[in-house]
């Protein structure tokens, strides 16, 4: 498809859904094509590591980093002694 950039730029939503649907634009100024808009195959978010929706008592939670201490441990002691000082 092609469009001139001032109708890209007033219907700019309706364009990008063209795209998200397949169909790739090439943006014209005074008839010379500037630019192409095409849709991306795969997302940066797609080749994270899925999220572990598993429950807290069911997730590891190995000490990160190769800390000589849990840091998580560190911070449940330090609340058990604040409690306990009230």
């Amino acid at each position: 498809m092609k469009a001139r950039i001032a109708e890209v730029k007033a219907k700019l939503s309706a364009y990008l859904r063209r795209v998200k649907a397949g169909e790739e634009i090439t943006v014209f100024d005074r008839e010379v094509p500037v630019a192409r808009i095409v849709g991306i195959k795969t997302s940066p978010l797609s080749s994270r590591p899925p999220i572990d929706k598993r429950p807290p008592g069911q997730l590891n939670l190995s000490v990160p980093g190769g800390y000589a201490f849990d840091p998580v441990d560190t911070l449940v002691q330090d609340r058990r002694r604040d409690r306990l000082s009230r």
